[in-house]
């Protein structure tokens, strides 16, 4: 079973990063959302060292770097979000950058809808047992062109606690926001899934 990591610490470390990454040109606040789906004319992550540790479980992740596979252009990805998980449903942000292969920069902020999140403990991925965490949104603020408003769409993460370390995030969209498909590994990923303060690895 690998080091426990407290949600608090990996969230300060998540969002050390976020108060010094200002999206859009160094705007210091969100622009509202334009009407019929368009894009945010100015995006900043809303995120904070401060993770919220009300709810049953908490969760945590951070990427900077490449994502897996081939992406024409892309040279990295900046993802991170955190937030909390009770009795089928979730709370939290996820802010989302990606830079190179078009636009030099193009930033999303989303936000976990009310639709159904799963929690899956003691599953069996990639080999290995570990903990599977479903997490819907919906994107709030884009500066993207392709990617509007409203898209819904969910990350998928995935944590070992046996044997190895291994950490896995799948985010998906529908819609225009496609292009932002990814898929995270470690060691540029770091994933927190805890049940008050304790790394989950049962039901």
């Amino acid at each position: 079973m690998r080091t426990s990591v407290s949600i608090r610490a990996a969230a300060a470390l998540i969002c050390a990063a976020a108060a010094s990454t200002v999206i859009a040109g160094g705007a210091t606040g969100l622009a509202g959302a334009a009407p019929g789906g368009a894009r945010t004319a100015k995006v900043t992550c809303p995120l904070d060292a401060k993770a919220a540790n009300v709810g049953e479980l908490q969760w945590a992740f951070s990427q900077f770097g490449a994502p897996t596979g081939t992406h024409k252009g892309l040279s990295k990805s900046y993802t991170h979000g955190h937030g909390t998980w009770n009795a089928n449903r979730a709370k939290g942000t996820v802010c989302h950058q990606d830079m190179g292969g078009g636009p030099p920069k193009r930033h999303i902020v989303m936000r976990v809808s009310s639709a159904k999140s799963e929690l899956h403990a003691q599953v069996m991925r990639l080999g290995h047992l570990g903990v599977e965490l479903i997490v819907p949104f919906v994107v709030t603020r884009s500066d993207d062109d392709s990617c509007a408003i409203g898209t819904h769409g969910r990350v998928t993460l995935y944590a070992s606690y046996y044997d190895v370390h291994i950490d896995r995030a799948v985010m998906r969209f529908s819609a225009g926001c496609t292009t932002h498909d990814h898929t995270y590994r470690e060691p540029a990923l770091k994933i927190g899934i805890q049940r008050h303060g304790v790394q989950v690895d049962g039901p």
